[in-house]
């Protein structure tokens, strides 16, 4: 019988499910770093099979197919070192065990996606936070729409509500000859409580009344960065 190995595609598969660290808790050390004095990366780990890819080796079980033994689900992401320690002491790393690692290195790397995440979010609030308190009241707000299109893109990556929304619209007559007739602005704070404030108003832009709502607006995005921490 072959022995069922990994094709390069799952090797990288379960690499990357754990950003290239190693999967065993006492570890956790990086496995991949740029070469010295030259061009390119050296990659200090393996995926290593989780019950073994042929009769005779470490945690072989013959009740799974030879496709599950291939599959991404039967490799974990190991430093060179540790590959070869759970491999030579297999009745010290059983099946279960290896198991429970993979599911936590993958779960850490998750946070750790999320954890970026919180950081945009962060300096995105932040810097609309420096606008609002930079404006001058019953003015518009200079420099804003950037920082609030960067909370917008953080808002929709953490999947919670866009904390601070402006927007305007054109209204036209309905008169083909005519030019626009006027400008609707509008505003919407939103809290992490679920509760929200705002409103609609004609002939003013959205910064114009976000400057309206300066202090609820910078309340608001302040509760936002102690939520998500």
């Amino acid at each position: 019988m072959r022995a069922s190995n990994f094709s390069q595609a799952v090797k990288s598969q379960i690499a990357l499910r754990v950003n290239y660290i190693c999967s065993n808790p006492s570890c956790r050390k990086s496995t991949a770093q740029p070469k010295r004095n030259s061009t390119g990366s050296l990659k200090l780990a393996d995926a290593a099979h989780i019950t073994a890819a042929s009769p005779g080796g470490p945690r072989y079980d013959s009740s799974i197919s030879e496709a599950a033994r291939s599959s991404e689900g039967n490799g974990i992401w190991l430093c060179t070192d540790c590959a070869r320690m759970v491999d030579l002491d297999p009745d010290s790393f059983k099946v279960s065990q290896l198991l429970e690692w993979k599911q936590e290195a993958e779960s850490l790397a998750s946070k750790g996606f999320v954890i970026t995440n919180r950081s945009k979010f962060r300096q995105a609030a932040e810097k609309v936070l420096a606008s609002l308190r930079n404006a001058e009241l019953e003015a518009g707000i200079s420099g804003i729409d950037g920082p609030l299109e960067q909370l917008r893109i953080a808002s929709a990556e953490l999947e919670i509500p866009l904390a601070v929304e402006i927007e305007t619209k054109k209204l036209l007559s309905k008169k083909p000859c005519n030019n626009v007739i006027a400008i609707e602005g509008s505003c919407r704070i939103r809290f992490p409580d679920g509760s929200w404030t705002g409103g609609n108003v004609f002939g003013v832009t959205g910064s114009e009344i976000l400057a309206d709502y300066k202090m609820v607006a910078t309340t608001a995005l302040e509760q936002w960065i102690i939520e998500l921490g």
